[in-house]
């Protein structure tokens, strides 16, 4: 197993004006006890989502397929963000 250290992400929370004082607040709560790169399986895939407003996520699967938009119902949470990148690799021997 490999394991790379991402960060938590560098987003911007506030817009700033001219003088450093903040115009307005972008919030980065959890939408509907999700979070953007919380890795789930949908319809026998894996991969990374992003919950949208609406109730329909995001995913990107693993293997590199298309990423494709379905009900939040549809998914099952099997790992939360935590700033980690996890992989495996086959051993040569």
């Amino acid at each position: 197993m490999n394991i790379v250290a991402k960060g938590q992400g560098g987003r911007q929370k506030a817009v700033l004006d001219q003088f450093g004082y903040p115009k307005q607040h972008r919030s980065l709560k959890p939408l509907h006890g999700w979070r953007s790169g919380d890795i789930a399986r949908c319809e026998g895939k894996t991969g990374r989502i992003s919950p949208r407003v609406k109730g329909s996520f995001e995913m990107r699967p693993f293997d590199g397929g298309k990423p494709f938009s379905r009900p939040m119902r549809t998914f099952q949470p099997l790992h939360r963000n935590d700033g980690y990148d996890y992989g495996t690799t086959e051993k040569n021997t």
